[in-house]
C-alpha cells in the first residue's frame, strides 16, 4: 500500500474511456474512491491533480470534478494553499457505522427460517469458500466482494433486499478498517470461520445463536479500528 502518489499502480493505470456508459469524471470518481477505500492510497496521502492526470490518461478537468465528488464525500479534503489529502478516518463515525450495522443485521436474522434449507446452506458456503480462497491468497479486493455477498445475501434471504444499501452505506464507512487490519492483523480467514459458524447455528435452526454470532463478528470491526488507532494514529482525526 501506498502513501503518495509514487506508486504507479496505485490508481490502476490508464483508464479505458468508456464514453457511452458514464462521464469521464464518473469514471475518474470511481476508480479514485475504489483506490482510497481499498486503502491503496493511505489516510493522509496527498493527491495531485497533475501526477492523477497522467496516471489515468486524462485532462485535469475531470480529475479536478472527482476531486470534488470525493470531497463532498468526506474522502478527501481540500486545504487551501497546502493541497488536496485523503481524508483520515473518523473514530466516532467508525462506531456509529457500526452500532446502525449490528441493529439492522441481527434484526433481520430473526425474519430467517429456521432452520435454513439446505439449497440456502449451499449457496451461503460457496460464498464462504470464495472468502477462504481469497483470504488464503491475500486478495483484500475478493475477501470485501465476497464478505459484502455474505451480509448482503443473508438480508435477502430475510426478506428485506433493500436494507443493503444502507447496511452498505456503514459497511463503506469502515471499509479502510477492514481493509488495513486484513495486512495488519491477518483478519480475512478468521472473518470467513465466523461466517461458517453463523451458518452453522441457522443451519441447526439456533436462530438466536445465529444472531448473536453475527453480532459479536460485527463487533470485531470496532476492535479492529481501536487497534488500528493504536498502531497508525496518523491515520485518524485527533
Amino acid at each position: 500500500m501506498q502513501g503518495t502518489l509514487t506508486s504507479k499502480t496505485a490508481f490502476g493505470g490508464p483508464l479505458t474511456i468508456r464514453r457511452e456508459r458514464q462521464s469521464i469524471s464518473n469514471q475518474v470518481h470511481l476508480r479514485l474512491r475504489a483506490a482510497i477505500l481499498d486503502a491503496k492510497v493511505l489516510p493522509g496521502a496527498p493527491l495531485s491533480e497533475s501526477e492523477l492526470a497522467v496516471q489515468l490518461g486524462v485532462s485535469r478537468t475531470p480529475v479536478r470534478e472527482a476531486i470534488q465528488k470525493l470531497e463532498a464525500e468526506g474522502l478527501v479534503h481540500v486545504l487551501p494553499q497546502r493541497g488536496t489529502f485523503v481524508a483520515l478516518m473518523d473514530l466516532a463515525l467508525i462506531q456509529q457505522s457500526l452500532f446502525m450495522r449490528e441493529a439492522v443485521e441481527c434484526a433481520a436474522m430473526a425474519r430467517l427460517p429456521a432452520p435454513l434449507p439446505l439449497v440456502v446452506v449451499e449457496r451461503l458456503d460457496a460464498i464462504i469458500r470464495l472468502h477462504r480462497e481469497a483470504a488464503c491468497v491475500n486478495d483484500s479486493s475478493s475477501v470485501v466482494a465476497a464478505d459484502d455477498a455474505f451480509h448482503r445475501t443473508l438480508l435477502e434471504l430475510a426478506g428485506v433486499p433493500t436494507a443493503w444499501r444502507y447496511v452498505l452505506e456503514t459497511r463503506e464507512a469502515h471499509r479502510r478498517v477492514r481493509v488495513l487490519a486484513q495486512s495488519e492483523f491477518q483478519t480475512a480467514l478468521p472473518a470467513a470461520e465466523q461466517h461458517a459458524e453463523i451458518v452453522t447455528q441457522l443451519r441447526a435452526g439456533n436462530q438466536a445463536q445465529a444472531s448473536e454470532a453475527l453480532r459479536q463478528h460485527i463487533r470485531g470491526n470496532l476492535r479492529f479500528a481501536d487497534d488500528m488507532a493504536r498502531c497508525h494514529p496518523e491515520y485518524f482525526t485527533s
